[in-house]
């Protein structure tokens, strides 16, 4: 799979998920995709507004970003 980025650079993902079909651009991404967050429920749900995340960096950043005035 390939996409171009924002800037208008190309981008090869060639590690494909068979099962939801997000491509990736190195295995160890594809990994993680599928013992964390294929299928699976988010790990990391906010408490303010009750959106979930895979990623305990993703959650981080959402509570820094979105909720830094709470």
């Amino acid at each position: 799979m390939a996409r171009f980025s924002s800037h208008g650079d190309f981008i090869l993902k060639p590690f494909p998920c068979h099962q939801c079909h997000r491509s990736y651009k190195n295995k160890g991404s594809l990994k993680r995709h599928l013992e964390d967050e294929c299928g699976k429920e988010p790990k990391y749900i906010c408490t303010i507004c009750d959106k979930g995340f895979h990623q305990k960096a993703n959650f981080k950043r959402h509570k820094s970003t979105i909720h830094e005035h709470i």
